[in-house]
């Protein structure tokens, strides 16, 4: 099982930086560098992540956007926002959706943080899910059968943490 939590939570900028554990044993890290990028370190491999068209935190949040991971220049998995909090994913023929399951804006508040849900195709049981207690006090703990590639299930997490970080300062402002 995946989990990522604040590598330095006492620090000033506690969701810039997490540790990436995998059964509790650290894998990598990943980097939030701004609103919808950010670095993936994991196993000793190198991965970007980026939302396009940009991310502003002030700027209207209707506007649909694609993520996507690079490896170098090679593109290994991209989402489409297809409407607020519900993502298609696009993976080497492994569709699916990614579905907000809990209330907003709670969560932002310090309430439970989101619960994600993934589902496979137009299968309408879900096959798994992300989920934290507490947003950014917490690791946030991904839920996935083995078969999903460890790339896409890091980028799930990046998608989550990411999100909530900008998401929760529109919902502060």
């Amino acid at each position: 099982m995946l989990t990522v939590e604040p590598l330095y939570p006492n620090s000033t900028f506690p969701r810039r930086n997490w540790a990436v554990l995998c059964d509790e044993i650290p894998i990598g890290e990943m980097t939030l560098i701004g609103w919808g990028s950010g670095f993936i370190a994991l196993r000793e491999q190198h991965y970007s992540a980026t939302a396009m068209p940009e991310v502003n935190p002030f700027g209207p949040e209707s506007v649909p956007r694609e993520y996507k991971m690079l490896s170098s220049a090679s593109l290994l998995h991209s989402f489409m926002e297809e409407q607020m909090d519900v993502y298609s994913i696009r993976s080497d023929g492994d569709d699916g959706l990614l579905k907000l399951k809990a209330g907003r804006p709670a969560y932002f508040l310090g309430g439970s943080f989101p619960s994600y849900r993934l589902y496979r195709g137009s299968d309408p049981s879900s096959i798994g899910g992300i989920r934290q207690k507490k947003a950014f006090q917490d690791g946030v703990v991904l839920n996935l059968p083995d078969e999903i590639v460890e790339t896409l299930q890091i980028f799930l997490l990046w998608l989550v943490v990411d999100k909530a970080q900008w998401a929760g300062h529109r919902d502060k402002s």
